[in-house]
């Protein structure tokens, strides 16, 4: 009897057929458009960026600069208004340690 292993890698992110490189790329994009957006905006640049950090569309895209960055700038400027915010996704893959950044950075 033989045996066949089939390997599958996925190539694609979540939304619309882009390959990994391609949702890679849009996160970069993305965080540096929101990063300026705090330069006018705080609030409205970290609640877009806790969005992005939990993004189905960038999963297995691995990067972690941006996954870093995100944390960074929640725990620098962390309150109990980002903590609430981050409420919404409980239960979602690393959502214990970006409640737990910002628990952190609210303690000084």
């Amino acid at each position: 009897m033989k045996v066949r292993f089939f390997f599958c890698v996925r190539t694609t992110a979540a939304e619309g057929g882009k390959s990994m490189a391609d949702a890679y790329d849009e996160m970069e994009r993305l965080m540096k458009k929101y990063e300026a957006l705090a330069q006018s905006d705080l609030p409205a640049a970290l609640e877009k960026m806790i969005d992005l950090y939990f993004d189905e569309t960038y999963e297995n895209t691995f990067n972690y600069d941006v996954y870093d960055g995100i944390e960074l700038w929640l725990q620098e400027n962390a309150d109990g208004r980002l903590l609430a915010s981050v409420r919404k996704y409980k239960g979602a893959p690393g959502y214990a340690r970006l409640a737990e950044t910002i628990r952190t950075g609210m303690k000084g």
